[in-house]
């Protein structure tokens, strides 16, 4: 269950219970590797991660999120399954793009086109991110890693396209190829103001039982640094991007603009 919107209760149900179900089902029929697909939010402390290593992001007494923190519960439940029977580990993606993706840019886009979208604070940060088809490979190859004597065995890797990307530069790329307005040509939203109001709303949250999609959370995601090395995962994984993220970008926002594009501006006539 991914996203910062769910209840506690569903978050626990799908990641935590849901991943017990899996386990127990490998056991049963002698599945003999597993490969928990987890998230770098696991290891996110609320600052800036700039260019760390697995090793040096262990996983936080406190989380940031339910998310994250039902991720981190399904991972060590995963690992602590390991053995000869079953060998596992876990691969983390970083903010997954590409042709159908349903949670990552549609809602920004959505956003952008009715004019509500601003940059938050001053926009320079940067993040990994990691191409569907990459996070598919990087999966296959925490599976080929899997085998006795393996450096691999129980551990969480982090897996994305490569270089970091400046977040509110490339996402201004895909809203000026849809036709929408710069965000570089309007006014940034200061984080102090960001804060405040995910605040109040985290408040109004606990009283009435209403989300609101400004959160805490949400803000930290738009505003700090999230990338991450690739070593280990060359190392231990083999792994190597299939795409780069010059060539998946451009063709994910050529996908949006053929094939999302005009349902958004079909959808938006019949509300008018």
């Amino acid at each position: 269950m991914v996203g910062p919107f769910h209840d506690k209760e569903l978050y626990y149900k799908v990641n935590v219970g849901g991943t017990q179900t899996i386990i127990a089902n490998c056991r049963k029929f002698k599945v003999p590797k597993l490969v928990n697909s987890s998230s770098p939010s696991t290891r996110f402390r609320g600052g800036d991660v700039e260019g760390l290593r697995e090793d040096q992001m262990p996983i936080p007494e406190t989380f940031v999120a339910l998310y994250a923190e039902t991720k981190a519960k399904a991972e060590q439940l995963v690992h602590k399954a390991c053995c000869d029977e079953m060998l596992t580990n876990s691969v983390a993606p970083h903010q997954v793009y590409g042709p159908h993706d349903s949670l990552f840019l549609p809602k920004l886009l959505e956003t952008a086109g009715t004019g509500r979208l601003r940059i938050f604070a001053e926009g320079k940060n940067r993040i990994s991110l990691c191409y569907v088809d990459n996070y598919c490979h990087g999966l296959m190859c925490g599976a080929d890693a899997l085998y006795k004597g393996s450096p691999a065995l129980a551990k969480y890797y982090v897996v994305h396209d490569g270089p970091p990307q400046y977040f509110w530069k490339i996402l201004d790329q895909a809203f000026i190829a849809m036709g929408f307005v710069s965000l570089e040509s309007k006014f940034h939203l200061p984080g102090w103001l960001l804060y405040g109001v995910a605040y109040f709303c985290s408040f109004l949250t606990m009283l009435t039982g209403k989300k609101f999609k400004l959160t805490p959370f949400t803000v930290k995601m738009m505003t700090i640094h999230r990338y991450f090395s690739l070593e280990n995962s060359t190392k231990d994984l083999l792994y190597k991007p299939l795409k780069t993220f010059d060539e998946a970008w451009p063709e994910t926002i050529e996908w949006f603009k053929i094939n999302w594009l005009p349902k958004w501006k079909k959808q938006g006539s019949q509300d008018l």
